[in-house]
Parts: C-alpha cells; sequence; structure tokens
C-alpha cells in the first residue's frame, strides 16, 4: 500500500509491462492478472503474464496430477488466496485459471492473500500449514535428531538398545573413565560391564521393578570389586597422596620422636641411606682402598671367597 494506507489507482489499458518469465512487453490491464498482496503494489498485478501463467499451472497439473492442487501450488508461489469454496465451481471450466481470478473479485475474498488460506488450515498435498502443524514438525524432527544412534555407539555398546540406554551409558563409562584414568585392559572390560548394568539398574529403578533392581545393584557391587575400580573420590585420595610429603605433614604435629618406631620415620625418604650407598662408600674406597660393595646390587662370587683366605 501507499502511505495513508490506499492502494495505486487502477491501472489504465494501454500501459504496458514486460513480462519477467517471457520478456514480452504487453498490456498491463489486459495481459496480467490483478492481485490483492503487497508483494505487488507498485503494480498490484502478477509479474507474470496470463500465458505464461497457463504454462506454469499446466506443469504443476503434471506434477501434482489435478487443477486443485496445482492451483493451490500457483497461489502459494505467487501469494494468492485460494479456497475451495470458491475454485470448486470453476474446477472444470477449460478457462479454469481465469474464471478463479474473476471469483476472487468477490466480497467475501476482497483484500485476501495466501496468508489467510494458512490461517485457514489450507492443505497441498498432504502437508498441512497451520502452525500448530508446522511447530509440531519441527518438534518431532528435533527429536528425532536428538534420538538418532551413532554408528560409534552402537559398535561400542552394541545394537538394540534404546537412545536414552546409550546416554546412559556413556555417561557412566565417562565418570568411571574420570576416576580410572590407568585402567589396563582386563579393568576396561569390568568398567564396560558396570555400564551395562547401571542402566540396567536405572531401567529397573524408573519401571518399579525392585527385584530387578536388587539383583543388578549386587551384580554392579560385585563386578566393580573383581575388577578393583576406583570411585572419583579415591582416585583424588590417591592422587595427592606423597609418603614422604605426608610424614612431614605429619612431623609438623607430631614428631617422629614420639613414636615409639622412630627407625621407621629416621630416613621416611631414603635419602641418607642412598647417600651411604652412591656416594661415602665410593669415596671411601678410593680414599682408603677399601672394597665395600653395595649391599643391593652386589652379588658375591667364588673369587672373593679365595681373595679373603690370602
Amino acid at each position: 500500500m501507499k502511505e495513508g494506507g490506499e492502494l495505486p489507482k487502477p491501472v489504465e489499458s494501454g500501459e504496458m509491462y514486460t513480462c519477467c518469465r517471457c520478456q514480452e512487453s504487453l498490456d498491463l490491464a489486459k495481459d496480467y492478472y490483478r492481485l490483492n498482496s503487497s508483494l505487488y503494489n507498485g503494480t498490484r498485478h502478477m509479474p507474470v503474464c496470463k500465458s505464461c501463467l497457463g504454462k506454469i499451472v499446466d506443469g504443476y497439473i503434471r506434477k501434482y496430477g489435478n487443477r486443485r492442487e496445482a492451483m493451490k501450488r500457483m497461489c502459494m508461489a505467487f501469494d494468492v488466496y485460494y479456497n475451495d469454496d470458491v475454485f470448486t465451481p470453476v474446477e472444470d471450466d477449460d478457462a479454469f485459471i481465469g474464471q478463479y481470478f474473476k471469483r476472487l473479485g468477490m466480497s467475501q475474498c476482497k483484500g485476501k492473500t495466501f496468508d489467510n488460506s494458512l490461517d485457514e488450515g489450507i492443505k497441498f498435498a498432504g502437508m498441512t500449514f497451520d502452525l500448530k502443524s508446522k511447530k509440531m514438525r519441527e518438534k518431532l524432527e528435533a527429536e528425532e535428531e536428538a534420538n538418532k544412534i551413532s554408528a560409534e555407539d552402537i559398535k561400542k555398546w552394541g545394537a538394540g538398545f534404546d537412545p536414552e540406554d546409550y546416554a546412559e551409558m556413556n555417561r557412566h563409562y565417562a565418570l568411571l573413565k574420570a576416576a580410572n584414568p590407568r585402567a589396563d585392559g582386563n579393568q576396561e572390560n569390568y568398567i564396560m560391564d558396570c555400564c551395562r548394568i547401571k542402566m540396567h539398574q536405572l531401567k529397573a529403578s524408573r519401571e518399579g521393578d525392585m527385584d530387578v533392581f536388587q539383583k543388578m545393584t549386587e551384580l554392579y557391587t560385585k563386578n566393580y570389586k573383581n575388577g578393583n575400580l576406583k570411585s572419583a573420590g579415591d582416585s583424588a585420595i590417591a592422587e595427592d597422596f606423597v609418603y614422604g610429603v605426608t610424614v612431614e605433614q605429619i612431623e609438623q604435629f607430631t614428631p617422629a620422636e614420639y613414636y615409639k618406631g622412630k627407625e621407621l620415620y629416621r630416613d621416611f625418604d631414603n635419602i641418607g641411606d642412598y647417600f651411604q650407598r652412591m656416594v661415602v662408600r665410593p669415596i671411601k674406597n678410593i680414599l682408603f682402598g677399601t672394597k665395600d660393595k653395595d649391599p643391593e646390587f652386589y652379588v658375591k662370587d667364588e673369587d672373593d671367597g679365595g681373595d679373603d683366605d690370602e
């Protein structure tokens, strides 16, 4: 519409306009259908001539198999109002396209476009164009995408599980792997089994089957112990534990002198023993000609016995 809400004045006969399809310059008033859509406020007419529109509709008839679906598709493409009650009386007319546009001039069709057809719930080629159906389709498509099972999960866990089952096993696997980052091949098998058991345990809980839940709980506990697996808390404690540092922290509050087994903590990190064996002993041998051997790495041979006799 023009500013102020007024439509452009009707085109007078003799005004020429070039069809965007065939590129012919034709009489706008005679050779083009008039439209209500604001898309065509410049001319208030369709951008393709009547002849080209007939060819377009013929193509839709071949594609969709009948005139009614073809007219719906044409109305959708050019923002033209479609209504079955308006089209039915002219469906079998040889000039059904021209007759339909004439009927669009009726008072009940005045100012309407394809948006009004959507609001009325038009159905086209098996598809409903109402907003509720569109939102439902989008929701279903989103759920379908979310429920897709990856080939990687099938290879890892096997086929036949529900999407939520795979998700639960993957979650529990991540938890156990975080707690057991250095798991060997045998422990890896126990971790996989624990994940499958946990999935069945949770499913039994949701279904209220307490007998199965109890069995799965016992099986999980047994499998967990057999695999010598650790929880996240256990792993954190193990990683933080360093014997020498722990003893040093104890010394700050309760010195080793207060313990009966003082020798146990006298050289808790074995630095003193290492110094005696690897530093003091070799220097002593060099300076004094002694032959002191390291008590851990020295193996006595037969020649040693002969040297002692001599």
